[in-house]
This record gives structure tokens, sequence and C-alpha cells, in this order.
């Protein structure tokens, strides 16, 4: 009977045994991730929402008087972009006697997209303005009187032209 010769084992060195690389490159990644995790959320650390509200504990109160002013006075209205030359539009279904108007474009991730546009009156109930720039995704859209208080909010994303502002209270918006 013959056995089969003995075949020498070659051992790594320690620095390169596979098992190593793997007990020290998992600890490694995750802090890279870490880091990197880190830096993104850094980045913009902004609230999105630029309304004013209340914080006591973990409860989290809006402010509703200006969107409570807005559904007494039965304003609505209908915002409509051209990007072709940044232009914007907001036609109120009634007219008001304020004499300044603003529209809010708040990014819904990133705050160095967000613009606050004056607008100024064209007729009874239209006014304009000017975007700077391109839009870049998702928007929450909000229609401020500097006089008398009120607000109007729609949503708006990079395919839309045009949307709906009506006050904030329970209402979907298109």
């Amino acid at each position: 009977m013959t056995t089969p010769a003995a075949t020498p084992e070659t051992s790594l060195p320690w620095y390169r045994s596979p098992i190593l690389l793997l007990a020290l490159a998992l600890p490694m990644l995750t802090v890279v991730a870490g880091i990197a995790t880190y830096r993104i959320a850094a980045r913009d650390a902004s609230d999105n929402d630029p309304d004013a509200v209340r914080r006591v504990a973990q409860v989290q109160t809006a402010d509703t008087a200006s969107d409570e002013l807005a559904a007494r006075l039965g304003l609505t209205g209908v915002a409509t972009f051209n990007a072709a030359d940044g232009s914007v539009h907001v036609q109120l279904d009634r007219a008001t006697a304020d004499k300044a108007l603003q529209l809010r474009l708040t990014h819904a991730t990133q705050a160095q997209f967000d613009q606050t546009i004056a607008l100024s009156r064209l007729a009874n109930d239209i006014w304009a303005g000017t975007v700077i720039g391109p839009r870049h995704g998702r928007y929450r859209v909000s229609l401020h009187s500097a006089d008398s208080g009120w607000r109007l909010v729609g949503q708006l994303d990079a395919q839309t032209d045009k949307l709906r502002l009506a006050p904030a209270l329970g209402q979907r918006h298109e």
C-alpha cells in the first residue's frame, strides 16, 4: 500500500492573512462611511420649513393665523412659471388691497435652492416677478402678503409650470 506524499503547508506571514484583512477592513470602512454620512448631513443643516413654529418638549405647534385669515378672505390663486424667461405670474381669484406680495420657493431638501421673489402688481389681481436660475426638484411654494399677513401655499415640481395656491388648512394642494 502506498501513501500519498505529504504536501508541505505553505503558511502566509501574519500580516497577509485574509482573516486579519477582513477584521481590519470592516471597521475602517465603517469609519469612512460614518464620516461621509456626517459630511452629507452637515452640508445643509438648515431647517426646511422657514415658518415660525413653537417647540415645547416634543410637540411642535405652527402658527396658522395667516392661513386662517386667507381662508376668511376667501383667497385662492394660480401661479404660472415660464422657464424660458424666468418670469412668474400669480393671479388671485379676488383682488386685494395689498401693496406688496412675496412668493417663497422652499426646496424640499436643499436650502441653497430656496428663493424669495418680490412680486409687483400688473393689474388688480395679477402679480409678476422673476425666478432666478432653473428649478431643481420639488418645492413648497407660499405666497405671503407683507401688508395684511395672509398666506397661500402649494407644491411645485420641476416638470410643473402651473400650480394652485390655497390656504393651508387641511386642503389638498395640487
